[in-house]
């Protein structure tokens, strides 16, 4: 009888153990959010749910998101964290590769870019190359010049599609507003093209108004470009492929992160064009004659 009592016991206690809340459940910060963020709709709950993460820093909170989606929880969370460690406390492994390429990318010297022929300064990993200026017309018969940041980063493994890089273009603005411009950019294109064109507004890239177009052709994989307006200048920030920064890849992560820093160290200088040399003096010289 003893015997069963005491096994009887040992399996409640068991049961206790397994079936109680897990370590992580009983964190103080978890249990507030987890409190905070229950009544909200299924929108409003995740943006509750990351909001408590990063205020926090604890990844765990993230678990409350639910599969799927979570993983979005911990890239605000190791962003905001601005610590390398934080990459081994993220409960999902499949996130720690990408973790550390954010971080790895973030540590690559920068380097300050300035172009006064094209009016703009900006910076860029210093293990990414510059081009010289190229020019060429646009099918709107607009004459645009450009500038390219090629690095030696590959999506989807080594040389699976293009190497990602950065452009600005600048050329004469059509359009008085940036709707009125962007809306005159997309008139040129096949509708098939144009249809699957996502615009979103309301973004400022050096001090100015900005609206990202994405899937923005000819780019094959994908370009994701940023409109802005100076001076009656209109300026191109085009980042490719696109496809590849839309997965959890190292290569991928180490682009965005150039790219954010690339949209938030972008700003405008003054033009300082080569002036141009003087017309040449025509001297009539008398045509000489033989004597007579």
């Amino acid at each position: 009888m003893r015997v069963r009592l005491l096994f009887a016991m040992l399996g409640a206690i068991l049961c206790l153990t397994a079936c109680g809340p897990e370590t992580w459940e009983q964190d103080p910060t978890v249990q507030a959010a987890k409190a905070a963020c229950k009544s909200l709709d299924e929108g409003e709950r995740y943006d509750c749910v990351e909001r408590h993460a990063v205020e926090s820093l604890n990844p765990d909170i993230c678990r409350l998101a639910g599969i799927w989606i979570d993983d979005m929880c911990l890239q605000a969370v190791y962003e905001a964290a601005n610590d390398p460690a934080i990459c081994e406390r993220l409960y999902l492994e499949g996130v720690r590769p990408t973790c550390r390429a954010y971080y790895a990318q973030r540590a690559v010297p920068m380097e300050r870019y300035v172009d006064s022929a094209l009016g703009f300064a900006v910076e860029v990993p210093s293990n990414w190359e510059s081009s010289t200026h190229s020019d060429g017309p646009d099918p709107l018969g607009r004459w645009w010049s450009s500038v390219e940041f090629r690095s030696k980063l590959y999506a989807y493994g080594h040389q699976a599609f293009n190497q990602y890089s950065l452009r600005v273009q600048v050329g004469p603005s059509m359009g008085s507003t940036l709707t009125e411009t962007v809306q005159l950019n997309l008139s040129s294109l096949d509708p098939g093209f144009r249809d699957q064109i996502q615009i979103h507004c309301c973004l400022r890239v050096g001090g100015e108004q900005a609206m990202e177009l994405l899937n923005y052709p000819p780019t094959r994989w994908g370009n994701r470009q940023i409109v802005v307006l100076h001076e009656g200048r209109e300026y191109r920030l085009n980042v490719y492929p696109l496809a590849g920064m839309t997965t959890a890849t190292p290569a991928g992560v180490a682009a965005q992160v150039a790219f954010d820093t690339f949209l938030r160290t972008f700003s405008f200088v003054p033009v300082t064009t080569t002036p141009s040399l003087p017309e040449p003096t025509v001297t009539l010289v008398p045509t000489p004659t033989s004597a007579r």
